[in-house]
Parts: structure tokens; C-alpha cells; sequence
């Protein structure tokens, strides 16, 4: 170290802190160029990116103006286009308003865009333009002014009341029921007609001349008609003077649309060369000042970068100078570090300077007693690190739970899968049981007196029948996915339907709230079904508040599903994440308890009093649901109240859902006179019972039959007799060979004919198979005898029609 008479000497008796004042005094001074360098830089910049973006808002405004001016072109031309399609009135709205409010956005885009070209700093290319656009802005409104008076024109001509073509029209009317007894008049009449229609149609002048000589025509012919009175030809004189007046104004009034047309067309011309100009300058001016930002950025990086070389030099020579006085001290103070690290925590920095190191020293010192202090603390870091795990082990434990109950819904799904495969397996057997109830019912009826004890008896048991019968099909409902009948269903106005339903039925206690939101509440559900939901939950919502009365919510809103929603869903009915339907019904009655929350939906489950309810309606409003690839959730609070919400799949676009054309399925029959026939049909059915039942229903109404029990030898006999048939009346469940195979034998023998299909669980049976198969109508099990004998006449006679050979019905 140098003496203090000495340059370094001097230096080295300094504190750190004058070293250190003086070293950054010198950076500021390197900082402060640097930065003068950089403001001037970003100064340049921020004028060529300013001029950048009003170049560009000016472009975007040019595109936007020739954008909208373009699709008023478009709806005005689609208006002529579909207005005789759609009417007049809708086309107005859709079209010629749409178009008239975007030319005079148009009009105001041009406004915006002229006063940005002159009051703000845009180049003088585009300054230079404002003249071209005064001549767009007089062409945008002129197109505006001339579409109001081609559509009034329109309006003038094809008014569906007082239109010209619709007084027209009523003229025609009253002249054909003065010519209607005369033959010679009505070829004239028609002839006139004939070329005014042709006229409506192409719009030839010379058409409208040739029909306006045609009158004349029918006059001459009129006056030398014999059974004319000079009052009834002077009503007809009168109606062709009308008529010709019309058909002048027709013709002045589409002379006058097509001028119109021409002047669009010439305006068009006009504003594309202002538009084409106006794109080109804008793009001119912005490729301009994006070379200006590229020149500034170019400038501003050599400036920065030999400001900022300067520094480094500046700040190398600082350091270089510092390192001399105070690396050995900090070297030092490394060493004493390095032994505290390695585990002497009652090493210290012996250092009594006053300057900084030895202030640094201290706090070196200082530390090390904290950290002994904090290490000798360890104890109570490990509580609280066990305290941490403590809370995780709880988080798992309840992880743990959820997971218990998720596979809980999955063995509650499994429950509700077996119940319907079970139910779905006994429904055909209790339906053929059924049939043969019902049928030998109605058979043994027939034989009785009107009015007997016995006829009123046989009477209860079908009533008994047709209740089991729809016993079955609510039972298999729930259990089920079926799409029969599904159709595009606005759930919005079903709902508002079942709630002033609902208002006129439940105590005035209950005070029914609705937030349903009609838009966009499409799915693809069966109408009735949906009906039976939404009354089937509002009902019971109803009757959990009959004593205490309370609020009934219904809502219908949409919903975006997330990933994690479906572990929270009942009964193992997951549903992917995406856009649903939320229907909610909610009620501030008792609650459900928790203990059988888990059982609502099985079928005979209720808690209601006896004659109340069977336990049935959240089994089918469960089957319904996921038959359209929804769900259910469920909450209650017991003391609270319940709240049903469900979910349904939602589309966006509407549709209609058609039967195949030669296809009717469960009773879906035109309506027909006569059930009676004399064609010859076969009757195929497993169970003899039916069998004996079929054919003495159609032996009565005079059809000949042969029937069997043996799919085969049906087969057999239709095989050597095909032609003897007209109609092959089978069951889907046989043995050997089912409905839908024999079928398909008989129509590979013979394509033409007729078949209809009886099977007691149609769940596996949907419309196109059974069109596929060549089944022309399916009927669900028990059949009653007035829709069998209906359903068989009705075939035969489709068939015969499709045929070619006319009805058959012989008594």
C-alpha cells in the first residue's frame, strides 16, 4: 500500500463509500448520455409508430366503409331475390332495413374517415384524397336514398294486400265468375291469364302487350256473346278497363326498377374506382411510415450501442480500481464464511475497521448469532413441519372419501342398469300375457249383449289390461336410452305451458317463481317426455309444500360444463364438458334426507302417503333424462328445501326429425273409412294363443287367413305359395328365427310384400332397421282389435296404392 503523499496512497486511505460515490458518480454521468442517446432514439420511434397507427386506423376505416357499403349491396340484392319466396314484409326486415342501416354506417364511416385524413397528421398522400372521397360520400347516400325507393317500388307492385299485382290478381278473380258459363269466354279468359302469369314470371314488355291485345280479344268476343245483359257487360267492360290499368302501372313500375338498377350499377362503378384509390393510398402511407420506424429503429440502436460500449469502458476501469482496496478485506471475510459454512458456528470476522468491510464484518457476526439462535429453534420448526403433514394427511383422507362416493354412483349406475335389462327382458313375455288377456276380452265382448252384466265385467277387465299395459311401457322408460320420436324441442315455451298449468292446480300458498330463458333452448328430445319431466318435478316440488306453502323456483338457463362437474352428478351419470340446458326446479319444502338420497330414483321408492304417489316418477323422469344423454343433480338441506337441476345436451341449429316414407310405427295410421277385406294373409306367432286370437279378429272383418307357429314353416309355406299372399302379419321374438330375419327371407322371395311386425319390447327395434327389413308397420304389444283391424287395412291399402292396383276392399 502506498504512503497518503502518494496518488494510490490517497486513494487507498478513502472509505468505500467515497470509492463508491465516485465510481457511480462517473456511471450516472455514462447512464445520463445513454439515456439523452435512448430519449431522442424512442423519441423518433414513438412519432414513425404514431404515424404507423394512424395510417393504419385510416386503412381500416377505408376497408370498413367498402366493406359495409358492399353488404348493403348484397342484402339489397338478396331482397329482390327472396322476397317473392319469404313475403315481403319479412324480406323488408331482413333485408332492406339491414341494407338502408349499412349504407348510412357507410356514410358515417366516411364521415370519421375524412375528418381523420384532415385533422390529424396523416400523409399528404392520403390529405390529397379527401376529394375523391366527397364524390364516395355523395354516391354512399345516394345509393342509401335509391334502395328505399327501389324497395317502395317493390312494396308498390307485390304488396300482398294493395299491392298492384294483388289488385291484379282480385280483378282475374271477379272476371272468371262472369265468364264461367260461357266455354268460348273462359278459353279467351285463360289465354289472358295464361300471359299475365308468364308476364309476373319474366317480365317482358311484349308479354304484358301480347295479354293487353288478349283483353281486347275477350272484349270483342265478350260483346258478341248472345247471353250477355248490358249490366253483366258492363261489369266486364269495367273489370278489363281495371285490368289494363293494372297492367300499365306493372309495367311503369318495373321500367322504373330497372332504372334504379342501372343507377346502382353506375354508382357502384363510380365509388369502387374512390374505393380502389383510397385502399391504394392508405397502403401507400402505411408502407411509408413503416420505413420511417425502420430508419429510427436502425439510428437508435448504433446511438445506444456506442453509448453503451463508453460505459463498459468507464464501469471496467472503476472496477478495476476498487478491486485494488477491497478484495483482500472481502477475501478475508470469505474465508471466516466458508468455515461457518462447514459447521464452526462460533467463528467470527476480526476486522475493527471503521469503513464499510469492518460495518460488514459486524453484521456478519451479528448474523451468525441469529442463525446459532435459529438452529437451536430447530424443535419448534419440526412441530410445525408435522403440523403441515398433519393437513395433508387430512387432505388425502377426504380424497379418499370422495373417491368412496364416486363409486358409490358407479354401483347405484350398475343398480339402475340391471333393473331395466331386467325389466326390458320381462316385458315381452307380460305383454304376449297381456295380448292374449286382451284379446280373448275383446273377442268374448263382441258375443255379448249391449249393456250386460257380463259385457260390463269384461269391460273392467281391459280397462285393467290397457293400465298394465301402460304400466309396462312407463316401467321401461326409465330403464331405457330410446330416440323414438325425438325431435328438435323448444323447452322454453313446455315450460312456461306447465307453469300457468300449475298456477290454476296448486294451493295459493305456493308462489311459483320462473327464469326461463327462451332463447336458444333447443334439444333433440320426444316433446311428451319432456312434458313429463318438467311436470313430474314441478309436481313434486308442489306437494312437498301442500301444509307449509313456500316458493317454487323453476329455471332454464345455459350452462358451460367443466371438467370437474361430473363427479359431482348422481346415480353414475357422467357428461362431458361442453354447452348444456340447465333446467332447475326448486322448492323450499322439508328436504330429503341423507340417509335416502341415494334410493330417490329407484323405481317404487316414495315417501308420500298411501294413494299420493306410486314411486314411479323420478324412475321415469331418470329414464327420460338419460335417454336424451343428459343428467341429473340433485340438492337438498333438510328444513331447507330440494333443487332438481337438469342437464341437456343443447344444439345450435333447429331441425325436423321425418319418419321414413313407407314406414308407420305404433299406431301412427292415416285415417280410413272401411276395416273389412277379402285379401289373404298370413299370421305368424310363437304364442298359439295369439295365434287363435289373429286369426279370428281378421276372419270376422272377411280376410282369409293362414297362420302358423313355426317361423320356418312359415317361411316354407309363403315360399311355395308367395303369390296366394297380400299380407305377412309376424312376431319379432320367435324361435328359430326372429321377426326381423323372416322378413328378410320373405322379401328375398317376394320384394312387393307387405309386412307388419308385433314384438312386446321394442327397445332393440328401432325406425331403420325395421325399414331396412322391409317392415312397412310395427305395433307394440297388447294391440287392441280396432288398431289391428285399422293398422292391417291401412297397409294393405298403401300397398295396393304404391302398387298401382286401386283398393280392394270387398264386404
Amino acid at each position: 500500500m502506498g504512503s497518503t503523499a502518494s496518488p494510490a496512497g490517497w486513494w487507498y486511505d478513502r472509505s468505500i463509500t467515497f470509492k463508491f460515490s465516485l465510481g457511480v458518480g462517473l456511471l450516472v454521468c455514462l447512464m445520463v448520455v445513454v439515456a439523452a442517446t435512448g430519449y431522442f432514439s424512442l423519441g423518433a420511434l414513438h412519432r414513425a409508430h404514431k404515424a404507423v397507427g394512424m395510417n393504419t386506423t385510416i386503412q381500416r376505416l377505408v376497408f370498413e366503409m367498402d366493406r359495409e357499403l358492399e353488404k348493403a349491396r348484397q342484402l339489397h340484392a338478396e331482397f329482390f331475390l327472396y322476397y317473392p319466396r319469404i313475403g315481403l314484409r319479412k324480406a323488408h326486415e331482413i333485408y332492406a332495413q339491414p341494407s338502408v342501416r349499412k349504407a348510412a354506417k357507410a356514410v358515417s364511416i366516411s364521415r370519421e374517415l375524412k375528418k381523420a385524413i384532415t385533422e390529424t397528421q396523416a400523409s399528404g398522400v392520403l390529405q390529397a384524397g379527401h376529394i375523391d372521397l366527397n364524390l364516395y360520400l355523395s354516391s354512399a347516400r345516394r345509393f342509401g336514398a335509391t334502395s328505399i325507393e327501389s324497395v317502395e317500388l317493390v312494396t308498390r307492385l307485390a304488396a300482398p294486400e294493395d299491392g298492384l299485382e294483388a289488385n291484379l290478381a282480385r280483378e282475374f278473380t271477379l272476371l272468371r265468375n262472369l265468364v264461367d258459363k260461357n266455354e268460348r269466354l273462359v278459353q279467351h279468359f285463360h289465354a289472358l291469364e295464361h300471359l299475365v302469369d308468364e308476364y309476373i314470371i319474366v317480365r317482358k314488355r311484349h308479354v304484358m302487350q301480347s295479354a293487353f291485345n288478349q283483353g281486347f280479344v275477350l272484349r270483342q268476343a265478350a260483346r258478341a256473346a248472345t247471353d250477355f245483359t248490358p249490366e253483366k257487360m258492363a261489369d266486364m267492360e269495367a273489370h278489363l278497363d281495371r285490368l289494363e290499368a293494372f297492367g300499365n302501372e306493372i309495367l311503369n313500375v318495373d321500367v322504373a326498377i330497372a332504372a334504379k338498377f342501372r343507377d346502382f350499377k353506375l354508382q357502384r362503378e363510380a365509388v369502387d374506382k374512390v374505393s380502389e384509390s383510397l385502399i391504394r393510398l392508405a397502403g401507400q402511407a402505411v408502407a411509408f411510415s413503416e420505413q420511417e420506424i425502420k430508419d429510427a429503429h436502425r439510428l437508435a440502436i448504433i446511438l445506444i450501442a456506442l453509448a453503451a460500449f463508453a460505459g463498459l469502458a468507464g464501469a471496467l476501469c472503476i472496477a478495476l480500481a476498487l478491486n485494488e482496496s477491497i478484495t483482500n478485506r472481502i477475501l478475508r471475510l470469505t474465508i471466516v464464511t466458508q468455515k461457518f459454512k462447514k459447521g464452526s458456528l462460533d467463528v467470527t470476522a476480526e476486522d475493527d475497521a471503521k469503513d464499510e468491510l469492518g460495518r460488514l464484518g459486524m453484521t456478519f457476526n451479528f448474523m451468525a448469532a441469529r442463525i446459532k439462535a435459529l438452529i437451536e429453534n430447530l424443535e419448534a420448526e419440526v412441530q410445525a413441519q408435522t403440523a403441515e403433514l398433519q393437513q395433508a394427511n387430512d387432505s388425502l383422507t377426504q380424497e379418499i372419501r370422495e373417491r368412496k362416493q364416486a363409486e358409490e354412483h358407479l354401483r347405484q349406475a350398475q343398480k339402475m342398469e340391471a333393473i331395466g335389462t331386467l325389466a326390458g327382458g320381462i316385458a315381452h313375455d307380460f305383454n304376449n300375457i297381456l295380448s292374449v288377456i286382451i284379446g280373448f276380452a275383446e273377442l268374448a265382448d263382441m258375443h255379448l249383449p249391449e249393456g250386460s252384466k257380463s259385457g260390463k265385467s269384461i269391460d273392467e277387465v281391459l280397462k285393467a289390461s290397457f293400465r298394465a299395459r301402460d304400466l309396462v311401457r312407463r316401467i321401461l322408460s326409465f330403464s331405457r336410452k330410446s330416440t323414438e320420436g325425438q325431435v328438435p324441442v323448444q323447452i322454453g315455451p313446455v315450460a312456461k305451458e306447465i307453469i300457468k298449468l300449475l298456477r290454476a292446480t296448486i294451493p295459493s300458498t305456493i308462489n311459483i317463481r320462473e327464469h326461463i330463458d327462451s332463447q336458444n333452448s333447443v334439444i333433440i328430445a320426444n316433446p311428451t317426455q319432456v312434458h313429463q319431466v318438467i311436470m313430474n318435478l314441478a309436481t313434486n316440488a308442489a306437494q312437498a309444500m301442500e301444509e307449509t306453502g313456500g316458493i317454487l323456483d323453476v329455471s332454464l338457463s345455459v350452462e358451460d360444463l367443466k371438467n370437474d362437474l361430473p363427479g359431482r352428478l348422481p346415480s353414475g351419470m357422467p357428461l362431458a364438458a361442453g354447452r348444456y340446458l340447465k333446467l332447475t326446479v326448486a322448492d323450499t319444502g322439508p328436504g330429503i334426507l341423507p340417509g335416502i338420497m341415494d334410493r330417490i330414483f329407484d323405481p317404487y321408492f316414495t315417501t308420500k302417503e298411501t294413494g299420493k304417489g306410486t314411486g314411479i316418477g323420478l324412475s321415469v323422469v331418470h329414464g327420460i333424462v338419460t335417454g336424451c344423454g343428459g343428467a341429473i343433480r340433485v340438492e337438498s338441506r333438510p328444513g331447507r328445501g330440494t333443487s332438481f337441476h337438469v342437464y341437456w345436451p343443447r344444439i345450435e341449429e333447429t331441425g325436423t326429425i321425418s319418419e321414413p316414407e313407407a314406414l308407420h310405427v305404433r299406431g301412427e295410421l292415416s285415417e280410413s273409412a272401411p276395416v273389412q277385406g277379402s285379401e289373404h294373409i298370413l299370421v305368424v306367432d310363437d304364442e298359439k294363443s295369439l295365434v287363435e286370437i289373429a286369426q279370428r279378429r281378421l276372419t270376422r272383418l272377411g280376410y282369409r287367413v293362414t297362420a302358423t307357429t313355426q317361423s320356418r314353416e312359415a317361411l316354407a309355406l309363403f315360399t311355395s305359395r308367395a303369390k296366394e299372399f297380400d299380407l305377412v302379419v309376424t312376431d319379432q321374438t320367435m324361435p328359430g328365427m326372429t321377426g326381423i330375419e323372416l322378413a328378410g327371407r320373405l322379401r328375398a322371395v317376394r320384394p312387393d310384400i307387405p309386412i307388419v311386425l308385433c314384438t312386446g319390447n321394442s327397445e332393440a327395434l328401432s325406425p331403420e332397421n325395421a325399414k331396412k327389413a322391409g317392415i312397412c308397420h310395427v305395433m307394440m304389444k297388447p294391440v287392441e282389435q280396432e288398431v289391428f283391424a285399422e293398422t292391417v287395412r291401412s297397409v294393405l291399402d298403401h300397398w295396393r296404392a304404391v302398387s298401382g292396383l286401386g283398393s280392394s276392399n270387398q264386404l
